[in-house]
Formats: structure tokens, C-alpha cells, sequence
């Protein structure tokens, strides 16, 4: 008679003596002893894959111009982070020409000027050119050399130059120009000496002194000008601004006080404010400086001039930033009234604004009245603001202005042609929100793909990565969304947590997680404890904190110093020498080296580190590229991008993946690979073609001069890749990617977020989906979404091979006696699209445990004294949900 003898595996510390696949990269044991997958994709629990985009930004970094109409219709002319603008008739046409000078729109390196042409038809890109102005803050227009035709002027202070378009026979033209070694901010243009020649001003914002460039026959000269000093401190008013902390990626334009031309009393002056008083300066043949009018005005940044109320006396209308002496809690500008007697007190008139910035006086009816309009720049938390139009009359003006939405505008002008009515010019610089983007959209998988329609959102703020996992052990996953706040760093309200459960999204359990401003994060039991941690970016992308968890979640941290080695991004967590503890793959984005923070029971630290040779690194993954066994490391790096309106001299292409090849020897900088990429933020592996070895996709977030760009699609060939064997995929700075077979068809699908469209961040990410022929842009859903800065760090199925399932070994036993057969049980929770598989295998010693074959248990037979292991086979279709299981029973069978 046979007998049978159970071994049975339950509990936390039974099941934690056995080994978890890939170092519990994707496997651990509960302190409950649930062993367990630990990402899942599955929110939901409908059983499709959940896309999470992780969105940052919806401001538009390239806001078009506006030209409205009375009525308030409008045209809308593309800029490129426009800060300043004019309107001037270059062509001898009778027409204004539109000039819109870009700064930096956050694409290419170096912004442009656009230049609108004016005609009876409008302002559009049909009359429209280009000029080269890079990061030009201020411009003007002006004949400084007495040919009778204006040219332009650009202040680039980041290269110390004013750059001047002087006409040619054929116009404005691209490389006619000339740089004169002038440093300034401000400038503008007018005769002040009367001799028919205008007169260059110049001056840096936060500085009282102005520099006068005389203008003559011979155009302009460095060495010929006039110096009006310094004024002395008391006379300046600071303004009152609130000094938050700002991102040097995401840097706001504060608008400065102008320095304009005007013409009082029938002289040519140029302006001074000092936040106390606003001064014209004029002068004379003799080309001596004198002040004409001294004027106290609070906080003035721009002033216009003109009879506004038809009495024939000229009034003064001041952009300020003052609070209301009526009202504390709002802003005002002032109307200056003129009369016989000058300005009087009691003839200003407060009128409410908003971060006013520049004022324009025109429109002038037929019974003398003008009327004011007022340009604002960003209010709040949006860039979107409105210009006023304040009509002029003989009492003075209407008190309830008509609005004109701006986007961040810099400044306003009153655009008169023949036979055409009255137009406004808006120059915008940004739009939409100011702080960043506050909702992560999560698109829900079905039976017919994905659509618009479908979505979840969830709170974010300038969000940058996520990762799905059942973080408190409930059999729901819970989505950890990680916020950099790059666009808002004082409102940092670090990571956000979502609990999911049968009705869905649980928003009154969301929590956050204190980062002082994070990025990418990684999970896993790192210290073997029963509860999963999680390491995360950490004080201002410096350092690296780690969540410890526990029966009250997490509710303690430690941070893990970097000592100023560089900045992370997104990090990524493997078992790089199979030792059983996680490693952390550290790359940072503006240093020369990645780091790697080896695991154990010591914790991490820089002390149990090493270092590669990678420049600009920016993320990580890591996939058993060919199969040894080991999994190899891929970090992609980023790209150059400008400091001060400058790159890096004669720097080649320098974005590349970097493949490390591992093995039992280790990492080594002799046995790698490097592949072309441009600015790689995430990349993704799989087997695209069914071909069976692992291929890799590259995210191109910028390219250089263009952020709409292809993507990399490198294949693998047994094991090699080369430069030139790859598909190219069209994407627009795309900067997250996952690949999973959403639709379970046998073909490995590829979703992209997309930073930023055609120059917008308010655009939309794409589903790629797979087949037969490969990926085809005919064959592809787009998804709106929001400047997503990533999608997920980790990639569903098992770290080494893709596949769907992940392993885990018992603890070897020895056999008491002649097995002659086995049966195993297990005692769990298996979710639609999940499996559990039980294998055993036998040695003579445990050393050969790792050659021997693994068996079904009805197959299994062993001698007494041979070395017994079993393993548990956690099987889940995309990676949607996993088996939970609490109990193994091994019946060993024997001869009584």
C-alpha cells in the first residue's frame, strides 16, 4: 500500500525562503503570504489594458497673435514666444506690416521674427516672412540712416547684440542684417535731435540708465551716443511680486517697464519709469538730454499719449500694476487728464486692470474722443488674460471696457489702413494655464480598442510617470502618478495615490506621498519585509527617497543622497547580478555618468554603487536582449538643449540608447552598444515582429530643431542590433511608450504619448496597433491628451523575456524516501486572464537543482535523499490582473 505525506508552503515566511523570479522585480510575497504579481494593468478588473498618460502641460508655448476686428472677429497669426511686437508700414504700401518677434518656443533652439504683411485682403500666412531673431526681448522699428524707409531692430541680450534689418532694393530680407555690440533689453527709435536721422535708445531692464545711439547718414555707431546716468536708488519702487520658486526648464517672463518713444508737446521723448514717477526725456540740436515732463505715476510699466477726450489737451494713459486706492484687493491704471493748468490730481482717473503691461491710444472718432486700450499679460494660475478697450468720450472715459482675450499679451497697438476699419493687435507670448496640467487621463481598454470617449481622469499636477500595483495588498491595484510640478514648483503637492475598486475610481481615498518635487519612482519589496517600497526622485530631482510600507501604508521615508553627482529622471529597478536583491538604475540627465545603487539587506546608498559611462541619461529599462539569462541594460539619453540662447559648440549628435550587455562577468563600458536616438525619455521592448528576440522603440522627445519627429523602432537579430537596421515611426516629441497586445490578436500593439503637436502641448498621444504588415499610420487611434510627459517606467510581462509569466521556487526540502508520484494543489484566487501552474524537479545535490529539467507533478519521481523544489508558474494575459495565492500543497506518494 502506498502512503502520501503533504508539503505544504503557507504564510509569509514559508513562501519568502523561496526564490522570486528576476529578483521580485515583478513578484513578492505579501506580509498577509500572498504571493503575487506586482504591476498590473487592469484598473478596472474588466479585463483590457488601461493606458495611463500622464499629463503635464496644456499651455501653448507658441500662442498666435491675434488681430481682431471692432466686432471682435479675428485673425490668428502664428508666433514662436513672442515677448514683443510692432506695427510699421515696411513697404512704402500705405499698409501697416504686423511684426511679431518670437523668443524661444521651447521647440527649436532658435525662435525666429514673423513678419505679416498688410493689405486690403487682411493679415495672414499667405503675405508672410521670416527673419532671424533669436531670443529677441524687445524690438522697434526706425530710419537710421535717412534712405527713407524704416528698419528693424531686435535687442538679443543673451548675445549682447542689437541685431538691425536695414531694407535692401527687394525689402526686409534674411541674411541682410547687422549686429552691433550693444547689451540691452529695451529699445526703441525716434529723431530726437531733429536732423531727419532716428536716434536708437537702449537700456537693460532693472537699470535707470539709458544709452542714446545717434543716428546719421551713415546708419548707426557703438561709438557715437549719449549716457543719461543711473537715477539713485531712492527713486526706485520695486515691484511688488511674489517670488516664487521656478523650474529653469519652465522659466516665466516677468514683463518689464517699457522703454517707449512719445511725442509731448510736439517733442520726440523717450520714457523712464521708476516705479514712483514716469519721465520723458527729450532733446534738442545740440543733442543734450533734458527731462520735459516728471510725472508721479505708481508702478508704471508703459504709458501712451494723446487727446482722449477731444478737448485738445493731451492726456496721459499709464499701464500700472497698483493696487486700487478704492479697492486693495484689485489692480488699477490711471487716465492723466490734461488741462490749461497741466496735470491735477483730481483729473486722474483709476481704472481696473489686471497685470497691465502696455497702452495704446486711437480709434479716434469724428468728434475728437480716442479711446485706451490696455494690454495684460498672464493673470493667476492661466496666461489667458483679456485686453481692455476703454472708449473714449467727452466726460472722459466709459468705465465698462469691451474685451479682446490675449494669450500672456505683451503688448497692444491700434492698426489703422485705408478704407478699413480700426483693428487691434495682440502680441501673445504663452496661453492657457501658467501652472502646469492637473488631470492624468486614463483611456479604458474594450472590445472595440480605445476612444476618446472612454476615459478616466484622475488628479495630477505636472505629471511625468505612474506605475499601476496593489500597493496595500486588497487585490485592487492602486495607480501611483508621480508629478514633477515643473511649471509650478511652489505648489508642489508631490505624488498622488488613486484607489480603485467595484465601482471604479475611489477619489475619496486618493493620498499623496511628500516628494519637495519628484519624478520617475520605482517599486518592489526592496528589503524582503513582506510590504512593497517605493523609491522615488526626491528635493528638487536631486536625491532619492524611499517609502518604506507597512500595516499603516506608507508612513515612513528615508532619503537615499545622490551628494550633487547630477539630476534623475526616471529610474528603473532590476537584479542585475541575480543576487535576489533589486538594484536601482539611476541615470542622470545633466551629468556624464549613470549610476547604479546596488540592492541588499543594507539599503541603498552611494556607498554600494557604481558608475557608467553614460552622458545625459535620462531613463532605463532592462530585457534580456540575448538569451543568456541575464538582463541587459538600456538607458537612452536626452539632447543638448539651449542655456542662455546657446548650445554647446561644435558638439556632434550626442542621443543615443546605450545597450549594456550583461552576463557572469558583469557590466562593462567594452561590451555595449550605442544606437542613434534623439532624446530618448522612454523606450519600450518586445517582440514587434513574432520573431521571437526582443526588439526596442525609442521615444524621440526632441530632435534637435523640430520636435515632430520619428521615433526609433531597432530591431533585433539575434541577438545584434545595427544603427542602420530600424523602422522610423512619426511622433511628435513623444515621451512615454508601452507595448502589450491590447487587443490579443498575437501581435504586439504600441501606444506613444506625445508631448507636444505641430508646437501644442494640447494635442493627442496614439495607438499604433500591430499586425501582419507591421505598424502603418493608416492603422492607428489617436487619443487627446494633455503635454504627457510619460506613460509608465515599467513594462507589462516578465522582466527577462516579455512573456506573460513569472516564476517563483520553493525552498528545496530532501526527500525521506522513493517518491513514485506527485500532486500539487494550490490554494488562491485566479482572476479571468490569469493562471497558475505547478512544476517539480529533483537533484542529488542542490547544486544540480539548476540543471535539472522541471516536470508536471504526475510525472515527477525522485530517489530518498535527492533535493526536491517545486515551482509556481503566476501566468497573466497583458499583465491585467494576478493570481493571489495563500497555500501550496505538495502530495508526495510512496511506497508504504
Amino acid at each position: 500500500m502506498n502512503l502520501k505525506k503533504q508539503w505544504v508552503t503557507e504564510g509569509f515566511e514559508a513562501f519568502r525562503r523561496g526564490t522570486f523570479g528576476n529578483g521580485g522585480q515583478n513578484l513578492y510575497v505579501s506580509k498577509a503570504g500572498v504571493l503575487q504579481r506586482i504591476f498590473q494593468y487592469d484598473l478596472d478588473h474588466d479585463g483590457y489594458f488601461d493606458l495611463v498618460f500622464a499629463n503635464c502641460q496644456n499651455h501653448h508655448e507658441s500662442a498666435p497673435s491675434y488681430v481682431y476686428t471692432p466686432d471682435g472677429r479675428r485673425e490668428e497669426l502664428p508666433g514662436q514666444g513672442a515677448l514683443c511686437g510692432t506695427a510699421v508700414d515696411l513697404t512704402g504700401s500705405g499698409f501697416l506690416d504686423l511684426v511679431v518677434a518670437g523668443y524661444y518656443d521651447m521647440a527649436a533652439p532658435f525662435a525666429s521674427t514673423d513678419i505679416y504683411f498688410g493689405s486690403p485682403e487682411g493679415y495672414s500666412e499667405k503675405r508672410h516672412i521670416r527673419i532671424p531673431t533669436p531670443c529677441a526681448e524687445d524690438c522697434c522699428h526706425g530710419k537710421f540712416n535717412g534712405d527713407g524707409r524704416p528698419a528693424l531692430a531686435f535687442a538679443m541680450p543673451n548675445y549682447g547684440t542689437v541685431r538691425v534689418f536695414h531694407p535692401t532694393e527687394l525689402g526686409i530680407e534674411w541674411s541682410r542684417s547687422i549686429d552691433l555690440p550693444i547689451a540691452c533689453n529695451l529699445l526703441a527709435a525716434t529723431d530726437l535731435d531733429g536732423d531727419g536721422f532716428d536716434e536708437l535708445i537702449v537700456r537693460k531692464k532693472d537699470s535707470t540708465e539709458t544709452v542714446i545711439y545717434w543716428g546719421g547718414k551713415d546708419g548707426l555707431s557703438e561709438n557715437r551716443c549719449t549716457v543719461l546716468p543711473e537715477l539713485p536708488a531712492s527713486e526706485i519702487l520695486q515691484p511688488e511680486e511674489e517670488k516664487t520658486l521656478q523650474s529653469d526648464m519652465e522659466k516665466k517672463f516677468e514683463a518689464p517697464r517699457r522703454l517707449q518713444t512719445v511725442i509731448w508737446k510736439n517733442r520726440r521723448c523717450f520714457t523712464l519709469s521708476t516705479g514712483k514717477k514716469v519721465f520723458f526725456y527729450g532733446s534738442g540740436p545740440k543733442r543734450e538730454i533734458e527731462c520735459v515732463l516728471e510725472l508721479e505715476v505708481p508702478m508704471a510699466l508703459a504709458v501712451a499719449v494723446g487727446d482722449i477726450n477731444g478737448d485738445g489737451y493731451e492726456d496721459i494713459a499709464a499701464a500700472c500694476r497698483v493696487r486700487n486706492p478704492e479697492d486693495k484687493h484689485k489692480q488699477c491704471s490711471f487716465i492723466y487728464r490734461g488741462g490749461p493748468d497741466g496735470f491735477r490730481p483730481e483729473r486722474r482717473t483709476a481704472l481696473d486692470t489686471q497685470q497691465a503691461c502696455d497702452v495704446a491710444i486711437g480709434g479716434r472718432k469724428k468728434d475728437g474722443c480716442a479711446d485706451v486700450l490696455f494690454c495684460q499679460s498672464s493673470v493667476g494660475r492661466v496666461y489667458t488674460n483679456h485686453a481692455l478697450l476703454f472708449e473714449g468720450a467727452k466726460e472722459g472715459v466709459n468705465p465698462e471696457p469691451r474685451k479682446y482675450e490675449g494669450e500672456d499679451s505683451r503688448r497692444a497697438f491700434f492698426v489703422e489702413n485705408p478704407g478699413m476699419e480700426t483693428r487691434i493687435f495682440l502680441v501673445n507670448h504663452y496661453s492657457r494655464s501658467s501652472v502646469g496640467f492637473d488631470k492624468t487621463y486614463i483611456y479604458r481598454g474594450g472590445p472595440d480598442g480605445y476612444s476618446p470617449e472612454n476615459r478616466i481622469e484622475v488628479p495630477s499636477w505636472c505629471a511625468v510617470d505612474s506605475l499601476s500595483a496593489d500597493l496595500d495588498d486588497d487585490g485592487w491595484a492602486e495607480l501611483l502618478v508621480c508629478n514633477n510640478s515643473e511649471n509650478s514648483l511652489h505648489l508642489d503637492p508631490g505624488h498622488h495615490v488613486h484607489h480603485f475598486g467595484p465601482g471604479g475610481f475611489e477619489p475619496k481615498k486618493t493620498y499623496t506621498l511628500k516628494t519637495d518635487l519628484g519624478w520617475g519612482t520605482a517599486a518592489g519589496d526592496f528589503n524582503h519585509d513582506g510590504y512593497l517600497e517605493l523609491v522615488t526622485v526626491c528635493n528638487h530631482w536631486k536625491d532619492l527617497r524611499i517609502f518604506y510600507g507597512g500595516p499603516e501604508g506608507f508612513s515612513r521615508y528615508e532619503d537615499i543622497p545622490l551628494d550633487g553627482k547630477g539630476s534623475p529622471r526616471w529610474i528603473f529597478a532590476a537584479d542585475l547580478n541575480k543576487n535576489g536583491w533589486l538594484d536601482l538604475i539611476v541615470p542622470l540627465i545633466n551629468a556624464d555618468r549613470t549610476l547604479i545603487l546596488r540592492g541588499g539587506p543594507e539599503g541603498f546608498s552611494l556607498r554600494r554603487s557604481t558608475e557608467l559611462a553614460v552622458y545625459h541619461g535620462a531613463c532605463a529599462r532592462a530585457a534580456d536582449l540575448t538569451g543568456n539569462g541575464y538582463p541587459d541594460i538600456l538607458i537612452g539619453t536626452h539632447t543638448d538643449t539651449p542655456k542662455n540662447g546657446e548650445l554647446p559648440p561644435h558638439q556632434p549628435h550626442n542621443s543615443y540608447l546605450h545597450i549594456y550587455w550583461n552576463g557572469p562577468g558583469g557590466l562593462s563600458e567594452n561590451n555595449k552598444t550605442v544606437l542613434r536616438t534623439d532624446a530618448v525619455d522612454a523606450m519600450c521592448v518586445a517582440d514587434f515582429n513574432n520573431d521571437g528576440w526582443l526588439d526596442v522603440f525609442c521615444c524621440s522627445y526632441h530632435g534637435g530643431k523640430d520636435r515632430d519627429v520619428h521615433s526609433f523602432l531597432y530591431w533585433n537579430r539575434k541577438g545584434t542590433f545595427r544603427a542602420a537596421d530600424r523602422q522610423l515611426i512619426y511622433t511628435h516629441s513623444a515621451s512615454g511608450c508601452i507595448a502589450a497586445d491590447f487587443n490579443e490578436d498575437g501581435y504586439v500593439d504600441l501606444a506613444v504619448a506625445n508631448h507636444k503637436v505641430n508646437g501644442d502641448h494640447l494635442g493627442f498621444s496614439s495607438v499604433w496597433w500591430n499586425g501582419p504588415d507591421g505598424f502603418d499610420k493608416r492603422n492607428r487611434t489617436d487619443l487627446p491628451t494633455a503635454g504627457p510627459h510619460g506613460m509608465t517606467s515599467v513594462e507589462p510581462g516578465n522582466l527577462l523575456t516579455r512573456g506573460p509569466e513569472e516564476y517563483y521556487e520553493s525552498e528545496p526540502i530532501r526527500a525521506e524516501f522513493n517518491v513514485l508520484s506527485a500532486k500539487a494543489d494550490v490554494e488562491a484566487e485566479i482572476p479571468p486572464k490569469t493562471w497558475v501552474k505547478v512544476h517539480l524537479r529533483s537533484a542529488s545535490d542542490e547544486a544540480g537543482l539548476q540543471e535539472a529539467v522541471w516536470l508536471e507533478p504526475e510525472e515527477f519521481k525522485c530517489s530518498q535523499g535527492d533535493f526536491i523544489q517545486y515551482q509556481l508558474v503566476l501566468g497573466a494575459t497583458n499583465s491585467l490582473r494576478s493570481p493571489r495565492i495563500t497555500k501550496t500543497v505538495i502530495e508526495l506518494e510512496y511506497a508504504g
